[in-house]
C-alpha cells in the first residue's frame, strides 16, 4: 500500500490558494459543474429601472434565455405569449415568455425574449450566437470569440445575390 503524503498535499494546497489570491491562478470548476458567466439584463422599454447584473448558467444545448420569476417582475418584463416546454424530468409545461430583454456580456449585447422558469438564470445558445460568445473548454468560462474580439460578427446570407458556382436544379 503506497504512504500518502498528506503534508506535501496541504503545502500544495495552500500555495494554491496563495496564488490564487493574488490573481495568478483562475477559479478551478469541476468537469460536471456548468460553465458560468456574469451577464448584464435591462429591459430596453424602460429605461429608468436599474439595470441587473446576474451571475447565470451557460448551457449551449438550451436555445433560450431562461430566467425565474422575480427578474421578470423586477424589470417588469411584459409577458409575450406562452410557450410549451419540455423540462429536464420529460414533464411539458406552459411558461410564460417574456420581453424584450436586453442582455450584455463585456462589449457584446443582445435584444431577445426569455422563458419564466426555474430559480436560476440560464443563459442558452441563442442570446449567445447572437453576442458571439463561445464556451473555451480549457477554462469552461465565457468568452467574446477571439476570431472578432471588437465588435460581435455574424453570418447571413444576401438575398437575391447568386451563390458563385450554385447553378438551380431543374425538374
Amino acid at each position: 500500500m503506497p504512504r500518502r503524503r498528506v503534508g506535501q498535499e496541504i503545502i500544495t494546497g495552500l500555495t494554491e490558494i496563495n496564488a490564487w489570491r493574488r490573481g495568478e491562478l483562475k477559479r478551478r470548476t469541476f468537469p460536471d459543474e456548468p460553465p458560468r458567466a456574469t451577464i448584464t439584463l435591462r429591459n430596453p422599454c424602460n429605461v429608468d429601472l436599474a439595470p441587473l447584473v446576474v451571475d447565470t448558467i451557460v448551457d449551449t444545448r438550451r436555445p433560450h434565455l431562461s430566467i425565474p420569476e422575480r427578474v421578470a417582475t423586477q424589470l417588469k418584463l411584459e409577458r409575450l405569449e406562452d410557450r410549451e416546454v419540455t423540462t429536464a424530468d420529460g414533464v411539458r409545461r406552459l411558461c410564460p415568455y417574456v420581453g424584450p430583454i436586453e442582455v450584455q456580456f463585456g462589449n457584446s449585447g443582445c435584444l431577445t425574449g426569455a422563458l419564466v422558469l426555474g430559480d436560476e438564470i440560464l443563459l442558452g445558445a441563442v442570446p449567445m450566437e447572437d453576442m458571439d460568445l463561445v464556451v473555451s473548454p480549457a477554462t469552461r468560462s465565457v468568452t467574446v470569440n477571439p476570431a472578432s474580439p471588437n465588435v460581435p460578427s455574424s453570418t447571413a446570407k444576401l438575398i437575391g445575390v447568386p451563390i458563385q458556382g450554385w447553378q438551380p436544379q431543374c425538374a
